[in-house]
């Protein structure tokens, strides 16, 4: 015999010993199911990147009931993607079933250009009193089913950027241009799409303490169509200089990027580039790879006169090498 308190009783209870075995056992089986089946779906997707295709974006999840369980393949129960553009009104979408725990959702067709759209996705399954889930999850809150809904949405949603497109075009860099540093060109050239060649032209005599250094390029739309060249406009001779100890300006997996020092269109020499950082490690222009597929290919650099701090501290005027060190081996 074995005793066996029973809550709301101050004296054991005597059990045969099978017989509490059998009653435990009945016990673990039902706290068991209950950690098992009362767990909630899991979703996984990989996330929208920003892209220069306008449209619709399609996003595939996986989303997963624990067993015995499922998500609903059709009906008012299917997966909602709630998606918005600017922080406004999320809209819904209910999910395609694809089979096999795979959804579709498609969205974000009037997201204009330069928008920030935030996305998240709400799932339940078919238990009696259904198990939801939200991805990303934290913040959220007040969840509902038939749809899948919370009343307060995450905190750190998924996002994409809808990017603007850079006009082919010539435009001028100095104060009261277009831009007023190369820094802010290069940026509007880096998160835009590209529908042709570009040109940045210098206005200024000296650009310096306004830069933000080193300045990076990379745009993946680079081509041999959409090109970007800067340059000093006619009869301006331009200096750009500052310091830093890896350089001046990093082409990070960059492509078809033509710095031409010539005002004229000849072989004239009308703008000076100076690092004057005193590391070992610094140099004017660092062309480095972005991955082992994605080196900076088909740049030109001419007609420019290019000092370091001296021959005993400056690296090099223009290095081609890793994307993690300036002096390491290119990917």
């Amino acid at each position: 015999m074995n005793k066996l308190y029973i809550s709301g009783y101050l004296k054991p209870v005597l059990f045969p010993n099978k017989l509490l075995i059998a009653i435990l056992g009945v016990v673990v089986s039902i706290f068991s199911s209950f950690s098992i089946y009362a767990q909630s779906p899991t979703i996984t997707y990989t996330p929208i990147s920003t892209s220069c295709v306008g449209g619709d974006r399609v996003l595939i999840a996986t989303i997963v009931a624990a067993a015995p369980n499922q998500i609903p393949t059709s009906g008012a129960g299917l997966p909602v993607l709630y998606w918005n553009y600017t922080f406004g009104t999320y809209t819904p979408v209910t999910a395609v079933s694809l089979g096999s725990g795979q959804y579709q959702f498609t969205f974000g067709a009037s997201a204009p250009a330069g928008s920030l759209v935030n996305y998240y996705i709400v799932a339940g399954d078919n238990a009696a009193i259904p198990n939801l889930i939200t991805q990303p999850s934290v913040g959220a809150s007040g969840y509902s089913n038939n749809p899948p809904a919370v009343s307060v949405p995450p905190s750190s949603p998924s996002f994409y950027v809808v990017p603007t497109t850079l006009i082919a075009g010539t435009y001028s860099v100095g104060v009261g241009q277009n831009y007023n540093t190369i820094t802010d060109a290069i940026g509007a050239y880096n998160n835009s799409c590209l529908n042709g060649p570009v040109v940045f032209v210098l206005t200024d005599a000296t650009y310096s303490t306004n830069e933000t250094y080193p300045i990076i390029i990379s745009n993946p739309a680079a081509s041999s169509v959409n090109t970007l060249t800067i340059k000093p406009n006619t009869n301006i001779t331009s200096t750009i200089s500052g310091s830093n100890i890896d350089a001046l300006f990093k082409y990070n997996g960059a492509d078809y990027i033509t710095f031409d020092g010539s005002n004229a269109g000849t072989n004239s020499r009308n703008l000076t580039l100076q690092n004057n950082s005193t590391s070992l490690t610094s140099s004017i222009f660092w062309l480095s790879s972005f991955s082992t597929s994605n080196g900076s290919t088909y740049n030109t650099i001419k007609n420019c006169n290019i000092y370091g701090n001296a021959s005993n501290t400056t690296f090099s005027g223009i290095s081609i090498s890793s994307g993690i060190s300036i002096s390491g081996t290119a990917d």
